[in-house]
């Protein structure tokens, strides 16, 4: 190796943990200066029970529809899906706050789960009488 080669491994090594303990400490005071700023503060829970309300919504938008909706495209502002976000606005309206979602904001996000139950349902065979093959 020519004698003007600086060898990278060993410093990399003594300063990783120094770069961890930065980040380690920077990271928390960076996101309170976050939340005292702007506010915001959205806990892991109220993300969570945001979901899980969402999912519901949908799976009930499904079910009760005859056809599963099925080969339907699902514009967000669909009256069963502003049906769904007012029931959720009334229903749980400290949730929305606390997440900062505004009801356009949910109804998009149950117009993209409906989007992703629509693709995990089994494509249904067409029923019909059987024809045997002439042979």
């Amino acid at each position: 190796m020519p004698a003007d080669t600086i060898q990278l491994a060993p410093w990399l090594a003594m300063l990783q943990p120094i770069a961890f303990a930065v980040v380690s400490v920077g990271v928390p005071i960076a996101l309170g200066y976050v939340r005292q700023y702007t506010g915001i503060q959205v806990s892991q829970a109220n993300a969570d029970a945001l979901t899980k309300a969402i999912q519901d919504q949908a799976g009930l938008l499904i079910a009760k529809s005859p056809t599963n909706l099925s080969f339907q495209s699902i514009d967000p502002h669909h009256p069963d899906i502003a049906k769904a976000v007012n029931w959720m606005g009334t229903a749980m309206p400290k949730l929305l706050a606390a997440t900062g979602k505004t009801p356009d904001d949910v109804a998009h996000m149950i117009a993209a789960e409906i989007g992703k139950l629509q693709v995990q349902q089994p494509v249904a065979p067409l029923v019909g009488p059987y024809v045997a093959p002439r042979t």
